[in-house]
């Protein structure tokens, strides 16, 4: 063999066991048979505690609930942000169908201390002589996470869960289109990837609204900030808000509480009951009396087709707040 050739295919070679040895050290291990066992184990007692969280009761008792039901699998910050904002969490909504469980789809282990979980909370409803049937399979996506800290139990929580319609989203996907929606925002992302959190639908008369409203991965110990997107073309598209000066631009929403700073993002219903996006902002001061109130409201406009932002709205919903505040 030509020499030349003969050290060609030794470089090439190496250059193959090199490549495969970083491919290797970046490809996290798979489960051990004693974690996925855990894993299962807390998915499908999670999934058989859903239905015990009434999510028709007024927001407090739900909070209650959260508490009560779910403490042993969250992780603390997934806790309090259902505790603070009722309406993200998993629960039943009527008397029949209500959750039944979690059906397990697949397991993947993303690093040493963070799997993910893949699978459809299966709804039921009476069959008739005893008998139970499955009315609708939604998708369900439960990130889980074990303590780094070796002096902890290092047992698996639920750090983050999302169940809808576009649960399953490719979340790359929707990295991208959030970055090109919002340019310079180079930290979209930099704590995991973007997810759908709560599924959009509203319909008047003849249009509709159809989307999610999608956490950004970014956000720091108090904070998280958001993104409202619509359903178009096959895909997730960052929605437009025409603000109070005019200008026509997406918009990101921020949420968490602190002990004198809470912003929440919410959805309601406004004029001839069209669909709402707003923003509240309450602050306080030491002794916890709320010393301000502000409240940005945006109506969607199927129009224009995007939200744009409405003086009327945001000042009845600042009414409404300083009325239930205020002792």
């Amino acid at each position: 063999m030509n020499k030349k050739v003969l050290v060609g295919l030794v470089v090439v070679l190496v250059g193959l066991v090199v490549a495969g040895l970083i491919l290797s050290s970046k490809m996290p291990e798979s489960l051990s048979p004693e974690e996925k066992q855990e894993v299962t184990n807390l998915v499908e007692s999670f999934g058989k505690t859903i239905v015990k969280v009434d999510k028709a009761s007024p927001n407090e008792e739900i909070a209650k609930s959260v508490k009560e039901n779910y403490r042993p699998f969250l992780w603390d910050k997934l806790l309090w942000d259902w505790t603070f904002s009722p309406e993200k969490a998993l629960g039943r909504v009527c008397s029949s169908p209500w959750p039944d469980r979690i059906e397990i789809l697949s397991i993947e282990k993303i690093d040493e201390y963070d799997v993910k979980v893949k699978g459809n909370v299966i709804w039921v409803t009476s069959g008739g002589e005893n008998k139970l049937e499955v009315s609708e399979k939604v998708p369900v996506v439960l990130m889980l996470r074990k303590d780094s800290d070796p002096s902890s139990s290092q047992k698996f929580l639920i750090d983050r869960v999302y169940s809808n319609e576009y649960a399953f989203y490719n979340g790359k996907e929707l990295l991208k289109t959030l970055k090109e929606a919002f340019k310079g925002m180079y930290y979209i992302g930099e704590r995991y990837e973007p997810f759908p959190e709560r599924q959009i639908y509203f319909t008047q008369g003849t249009s509709h609204i159809s989307g999610a409203i999608v956490d950004m991965g970014t956000g720091g110990a108090y904070v998280e900030y958001y993104a409202i997107c619509e359903y178009k073309n096959g895909k997730l598209e960052v929605a437009n808000f025409k603000d109070k000066d005019g200008n026509i631009a997406p918009l990101f929403f921020d949420e968490g509480a602190s002990v004198k700073h809470e912003a929440k993002l919410c959805l309601g219903n406004g004029e001839n009951s069209n669909l709402v996006v707003y923003q509240s902002v309450v602050d306080r001061d030491d002794s916890g009396k709320v010393t301000n109130i502000e409240v940005e409201a945006y109506l969607w406009n199927s129009q224009t087709n995007m939200f744009e932002y409405s003086k009327d709205l945001s000042e009845g919903f600042v009414n409404e707040l300083e009325e239930n505040l205020t002792p």
